[in-house]
Parts: structure tokens; C-alpha cells; sequence
């Protein structure tokens, strides 16, 4: 019966060749045109590096194009199952733990939060910084087969080049902007703006009152319709002034003030809150702050 080979024998006898050898064998893995020359030394010297260093930082090294483009940088060096990983975590899962973090509460620190912010350091700083290593072996794989002589036109050089590399971000990029819009949570301020314009109809009730008795209303003289689900109570007390007690869950039993006054015969409404952040309030209220 025939020995079989060690499954490592291909590697060690990878590492046995000379230096410049290997060299030549990666310099076939990573592609030596004319306009990726400098990023073919780059990795050749990481490379290098990368197969004579031992312990932990022989994993780390920082590549400014896995940092600013890191899905594209991964498909045009044909690493594609870590592209579709990439993808799902970055562009799939991120976007549905933020848009959850979104509907937290002020200040809430929730699992979404903590997910979220677990997150981000692996996207703007894990991968980049084992992007080399992760290349490294793929074309270390690429290398030791072509010193086998294992190898087709399928393996070697990219094929791409730095034109559709460029393009190809471009569209990725514009994709996930339009993707993020989708996605884009509707927020605090945008929910208690719609909670309050269930106060247009008791504002309309004032000024009907005023414009037929020449007074604005006491307290109990108006009873408003009956609040949405948003909203806990709208009450009109004396001059006018209207009480909007909000039933949203972030702002349970807050309340926001609006105070009529009239001049020239038209009346304008100043919108004031004792406990909610002027921040959450709409536009109208912060500009008359």
C-alpha cells in the first residue's frame, strides 16, 4: 500500500524554499501589474514578515484599504466568503441593531446599544487591522500550490483592476447610503411632532371661541376632542391655554404648554414644556424657546 503524504508536507516544503523563491511564487498569489506595483512590495514585505514572526502581532498590521473600503477591498482580492460575512454583519445585522437601538428611549443602554456599540470597533477596527493576515493566507494557499505546479488560470492576480475597483466601491457605497435611508428609524422628535398635532383641533376650537365671543376661553368653558392613543389628555384652561399630557412611552405623563396671544386679531400659540428636553420638542417650539 502507498504512504500517504502528510497534509503539511505542501507547507513545509513551502518553508523550506529560499527567500527570493518564495517571493517569486507570492508575487504570482498577489499580481505584479504595472499599476499595483506599490501594493505588491507592500505585501511582499508583510508577507515576509508574516512567515518569520511568531506570537500574537504576527496577525496584526493596519491596510488603509480594508479601513475605508473594507467590503470592496475583500471582493477584489476574491476572498468572497469573507465578503459575504462581512456583509451580513456590517451591512445587514449593524443596520437592524441600530435601527432597534433607535427606538430605545433617551438614554436608555439596552442590548441593541451594547450590540451596536460592540459593532463598531469590529468594523472600523478589527478588520482592518487583520485584513494583511487574512490575505496573507489566502495567498499563501495560492503560493503553495503554484510551487507544486497545482495550479489553473483560475488562481493568481486579480481580476480586477483598479478602475472597476474604484466603481465597484462607488456603487456598493451608494447602495448602502439608499439602504441606511430605509432603514433610517423614525425618531423621538418625529414621533412626539406627530403625537402633537392632535392639538390643532382644540388650537381651531380657541380661535373659533375668541373669534365669537372677542375673549379667549376660561378653564372648562372647552372640552377637546378625545386625545389619540399618543396622547394622555388635552385639556384648555384659563386664557386659553392649552395642556397636552403625552402618552407616548418615552415621554409617559410629560407634558407640553401652548399659550395663546392675540394681536391684531389673530392669535399665535408659544409652545413651552416643564420636563421634556426642548431638543425632542418640533421646530416651532425650539425656535420660540
Amino acid at each position: 500500500m502507498a504512504s500517504q503524504s502528510s497534509p503539511d508536507k505542501g507547507t513545509l516544503e513551502f518553508d523550506e524554499l529560499a527567500a527570493r523563491r518564495r517571493r517569486l511564487f507570492y508575487v504570482f498569489a498577489v499580481g505584479r501589474r504595472s499599476t499595483e506595483q506599490r501594493n505588491t512590495e507592500r505585501y511582499l514585505r508583510v508577507f515576509q514578515r508574516f512567515d518569520t514572526q511568531r506570537g500574537i502581532t504576527r496577525f496584526l498590521s493596519w491596510n488603509w484599504s480594508a479601513f475605508f473600503c473594507t467590503l470592496p477591498w475583500l471582493a477584489y482580492r476574491r476572498m468572497t466568503g469573507l465578503a459575504l460575512l462581512y456583509f451580513i454583519l456590517a451591512y445587514v445585522f449593524a443596520p437592524i441593531q441600530i435601527f432597534a437601538w433607535q427606538q430605545n428611549c433617551p438614554g436608555e443602554k439596552g442590548i441593541p446599544y451594547l450590540v451596536t456599540v460592540g459593532w463598531l470597533p469590529f468594523t472600523f477596527l478589527l478588520m482592518p487591522a487583520i485584513a494583511d493576515w487574512l490575505y496573507y493566507r489566502r495567498a499563501r494557499r495560492i503560493a503553495v500550490a503554484a510551487s507544486e505546479k497545482r495550479y489553473d488560470n483560475r488562481i493568481g492576480t486579480s481580476a480586477s483592476s483598479a478602475a472597476e475597483f474604484a466603481i465597484g466601491g462607488s456603487v456598493i457605497f451608494l447602495a448602502l447610503f439608499a439602504v441606511a435611508g430605509n432603514y433610517h428609524a423614525v425618531s423621538h422628535e418625529a414621533r412626539l411632532s406627530q403625537a402633537l398635532q392632535t392639538v390643532n383641533a382644540a388650537k381651531d376650537e380657541v380661535a373659533a371661541f375668541h373669534a365669537e365671543r372677542g375673549r379667549l376661553p376660561r378653564k372648562g368653558e372647552i372640552e377637546p376632542s378625545a386625545p389619540a392613543t399618543a396622547i394622555r389628555s388635552i385639556t384648555v384652561g384659563d386664557a386659553g391655554v392649552i395642556t397636552v399630557v403625552t402618552g407616548l412611552r418615552c415621554f409617559e405623563g410629560r407634558s407640553v404648554v401652548y399659550t395663546p396671544a392675540v394681536a391684531n386679531g389673530r392669535i399665535s400659540w408659544r409652545c413651552t414644556t416643564p420636563d421634556i428636553d426642548f431638543s425632542f420638542l418640533p421646530a416651532e417650539c425650539r425656535q420660540r424657546r
